[in-house]
């Protein structure tokens, strides 16, 4: 049907008029959008260096506080505004002379309403990665409570002009007067909104941390503050909300005590703070779950929730946690109280645990749990009342009193008593020390602890530079010598050692001694270890030692090493200097087979036992290097071991010049070892030039096979590569295969691509007979040159000129 024209009584248009006028109005949308990308593709780029005076005036009208930047530049995706980097905002006097902030960024959103007028103000303010000081001054306020009252109050006629303020990823530093506290906080983000009133709302979350500990933190906070600058009717200056996620126990032990107190698990928390700074009211509800000793496995299902009420002065650094009932509840049987002060200095710290009739049936997982040494076949009933105590400074300590109690073994009865009182450190009574034995230069004393409850008796032998052999001979009389001395045939010890034994269970040792002038004999070395000195620990399931240092073949080691039962063991080990060979022969044991039938190949080697069951992690460092007498730098290497098969994930050689990066293997299983590795060598010094390579090398043997069994194929690249004073080029590159038979060193390289002033060639070159000389032919467009270098230094005198003929051959 024939479309009809707009008439005066309002009828359709043509559809194609209707259609032109949308096309027009999408093109004209599409032009701004564009334009507006294109703006704030560009707006970064613009220098707004002429608006840095006005910029800073109003930071630091806002601040009261000088502001320093580098560069100034638009922005418009993020909001109409500047984008200040470098930006370092100075501290007002009376807070010291560090600086408030130091912000990598700063964006800053401006106010359309005062920009309007002619003013630059800001609506928002973005601070990325930065780093805050919050001080306080000696008999004073902290700064961020007096910026804060400040921005509150900034506009008598009741408009703050406190923008929105946003920290992201930044870290915040604790200082008293003009000493930092050793706790920060990393990975911050928190936004602070305005309010008309003045009033600020504050969203934050974070990592508590402490400075002498490293790590990402210990354990995550985030909530909400409400500060008012004026506080209101009820007192109340600040309302807070405060969340502690699923965090392990031992890390935030660590954040208060500044170290592992043993004890983990996962806790959680939510709490409400509120009140006068001086006189902040605390309630919450705490979460603990999977709490265990540090060696032990968590337990599934094993968790407590708990109410806390509680006080905090954060003006004298001081504050109190301690359980509470279910409103119209009972008081629970166990009520803990925790107390806290100068916790923003060194901070004091203790938990009690006060016990009202709890039933000992109910104690006993709790006691599995935290390590205490109760049998699953031990049982007691009767109820527990009394108090322990954990602090910061005296540790654990405590009383109790067992009513009613009945304790027995497997079934049988062995305790009964209406009232039983112990004084504990570890549920033990504990018997004083007294000297058994003492030598010319050394004592040993001896204690014990008898476990009420169980009737499990310990043994406690405490040395003081005694003589191992002495000590040893002193324990097998007494009870049976640990295992884990048997490797110390002499020296002297310090340190404890305790025997624990129970009805018809294995005894179980555990000790702790500091070792010097000792000599080691250790399954799979050659060589004893001599002059040692280190210290060590030891239980059933764990062994460690620590500064260890020693010599071996005449060479000094300085060690640490961690084994855990069912996981691999952990070995540092550092040296000066050392030699390939010297190290093979400590080795040997587990390199070369034990009996002449397997070293002659008719039989196959037998892997003994302590090679079978080696699961070891280490980490190498060599100071030195060396191999036939060569140095070749130092080196650094990480491998795993496990029974006769040697997994390098890592080496590192540094000659005097570049780098040499190599991975592989060893195979001890064989009747000789057998090793391959992948290798990438760069920077490695050429007389004037540089060369790189890399490739595959393979060898095996013992002693000096290793090195003329050993085959390199790889490749190769150099630059400034001068084979003779007059023979020059630029760059130079190639596949290579190398070889050391009877030490002589065995080269041919093909596949040769170089170039020089006169353009490029090809070709190869090959070692010759004696290893000293490179001879290299090379081909450009039909024209052969041949070429001489030297691969190894040279004799002076005739006699190097003599010889070169005779190897030329």
């Amino acid at each position: 049907m024939k479309a009809e024209t707009l008439n005066e009584s309002g009828a359709a248009g043509p559809p194609a008029k209707r259609r032109s006028g949308w096309r027009i109005l999408l093109r004209v949308c599409g032009a701004l959008v564009a334009a507006i990308l294109i703006a704030g593709m560009v707006a970064p780029r613009i220098n707004a260096e002429r608006f840095s005076n006005p910029i800073r005036r109003a930071l630091e009208t806002w601040l009261g506080r000088k502001v320093q930047f580098q560069a100034v530049h638009f922005t418009l995706f993020s909001g109409p505004g500047f984008s200040l980097k470098d930006v370092l905002i100075q501290e007002d006097p009376r807070y010291g002379p560090e600086p408030f902030a130091s912000v990598q960024s700063l964006d800053a959103r401006i106010s359309w309403g005062a920009l309007l007028l002619g003013k630059i103000r800001f609506s928002s303010l973005k601070l990325d990665d930065p780093v805050l000081n919050f001080a306080k001054r000696p008999g004073g306020t902290w700064n961020v409570l007096d910026l804060a009252h400040r921005l509150g109050t900034v506009n008598p006629g009741g408009l703050s002009f406190f923008p929105a303020f946003e920290v992201s990823g930044g870290r915040i530093d604790f200082r008293l007067g003009k000493r930092k506290t050793i706790f920060y906080m990393e990975g911050c983000d928190f936004s602070v909104s305005p309010e008309r009133s003045g009033n600020l709302s504050i969203h934050f979350s974070g990592w508590p941390a402490r400075t002498d500990r490293a790590g990402m933190g210990f354990g995550h906070l985030r909530g909400t503050i409400d500060w008012y600058p004026q506080p209101r009717r009820n007192g109340d200056q600040l309302e807070a909300r405060i969340i502690l996620d699923p965090s392990n126990l031992s890390e935030l032990a660590t954040l208060f005590a500044g170290h592992d107190i043993g004890i983990h698990g996962i806790v959680s928390s939510h709490a409400r703070i509120d009140g006068p700074l001086d006189a902040l009211r605390i309630r919450g509800d705490l979460h603990i779950d999977d709490i265990h000793r540090w060696d032990l496995f968590a337990a599934n299902g094993e968790a407590w929730s708990l109410r806390y009420l509680g006080s905090l002065d954060w003006d004298a650094h001081r504050g109190n946690l301690e359980t509470a009932p279910e409103p119209g509840a009972q008081p629970p049987p166990v009520q803990l109280t925790m107390r806290a002060d100068r916790f923003l200095k060194q901070p004091v710290w203790s938990i009690e645990a006060k016990l009202n009739q709890v039933p000992l049936r109910r104690a006993l997982p709790v006691a599995r749990r935290l390590g205490m040494p109760v049998p699953d076949s031990f049982t007691a009933t009767g109820a527990l009342n009394g108090s322990v105590q954990y602090s910061s400074a005296k540790g654990l300590s405590g009383t109790l009193v067992m009513e009613h109690l009945s304790a027995s073994v497997a079934g049988e009865p062995q305790f009964r008593t209406g009232v039983a009182s112990a004084t504990i450190s570890s549920d033990h009574f504990h018997l004083d020390p007294a000297t058994v034995q003492q030598t010319g230069t050394g004592t040993l004393e001896a204690g014990g602890d008898y476990y009420f409850s169980s009737g499990r008796v310990v043994a406690s032998l405490d040395a003081t530079e005694f003589s191992a052999e002495a000590l040893k001979q002193t324990l097998d009389a007494w009870f049976g010598s640990p295992a884990v001395l048997d490797a110390i045939e002499e020296g002297r010890l310090s340190g404890e050692v305790k025997y624990a034994h129970e009805g018809d269970e294995p005894a179980s040792w555990s000790g702790a001694f500091r070792m010097t002038h000792a000599t080691l004999k250790l399954p799979g070395l050659s060589h004893r270890l001599t002059h040692c000195s280190g210290r060590f620990r030891f239980n059933d399931s764990d062994f460690s030692l620590n500064h260890f240092a020693g010599d071996i073949g005449g060479n000094v080691v300085h060690a640490s090493y961690r084994s855990r039962a069912e996981a691999p063991a952990h070995l540092r080990l550092q040296m000066k200097a050392a030699d390939l060979e010297e190290i093979q022969k400590v080795l040997e044991p587990a390199l070369r087979p034990d009996s002449l039938l397997a070293r002659l190949q008719f039989t196959r080697r037998r892997i003994p036992h302590w090679l079978a069951g080696r699961n070891l992690v280490a980490d190498i460092s060599i100071g030195q290097l060396s191999a036939d007498g060569q140095k070749l730098g130092s080196l650094r290497g990480h491998l795993i071991w496990q029974g006769p098969h040697v997994q390098f994930s890592l080496l590192q050689l540094h000659p005097d010049h570049g780098l040499l990066r190599a991975g592989g293997s060893a195979n001890l299983a064989a009747d000789v070892p057998r090793y391959r590795f992948e290798f990438a060598a760069s920077g490695i010094r050429w007389k004037q030039g540089l060369l790189s390579a890399q490739g595959d090398a393979t060898t095996s043997g013992f002693g000096p096979d290793v090195m003329a069994n050993l085959h390199v194929l790889g490749t190769f690249k150099a630059r400034n590569f001068e084979l003779s004073p007059d023979d020059l080029f630029d760059t130079m590159q190639g596949t290579f295969v190398f070889s050391l038979p009877d030490k002589h060193a065995d080269l041919e390289a093909t596949n040769i691509r170089a170039s020089d002033d006169s353009g490029a060639w090809t070709g190869e070159a090959k070692s010759n007979r004696s290893g000293t000389k490179l001879i290299v032919d090379l081909n450009q467009n039909g024209e052969q040159r041949r070429l001489v270098g030297t691969l190894v230094p040279e004799a002076s005198g005739g006699a190097a000129t003599a010889a070169t003929g005779a190897d030329m051959r």
